[in-house]
């Protein structure tokens, strides 16, 4: 990660609201994960709880973009530059 990529991500991190830590993660999937911690159901399955690729795909279904990952995102992205 560069320099710049760092000090963004710890500028965004310092702006949020002290009880809200992460960048990448919304206000409300914390909740919903904290609820269901409280209520005991949450496991070890759920443990991974930035789910940017559940976003990734209802946002590219929204927009009407045929079926592809974040993965093929980067490599086109690598691709284009490339050329």
């Amino acid at each position: 990660m560069s320099e710049r990529i760092g000090l963004l991500l710890a500028s965004m991190q310092a702006e949020a609201e002290e009880s809200h830590p992460y960048v990448f993660i919304s206000p409300k999937r914390v909740e919903r994960i904290n609820q269901r911690r409280r209520e005991g159901k949450w496991n070890l399955q759920f443990e991974i709880i930035n789910d940017l690729r559940t976003s990734f795909h209802r946002i590219r279904r929204r927009a009407g973009v045929a079926m592809c990952t974040l993965h093929d995102l980067r490599r086109s992205a690598i691709t284009n530059w490339a050329k």
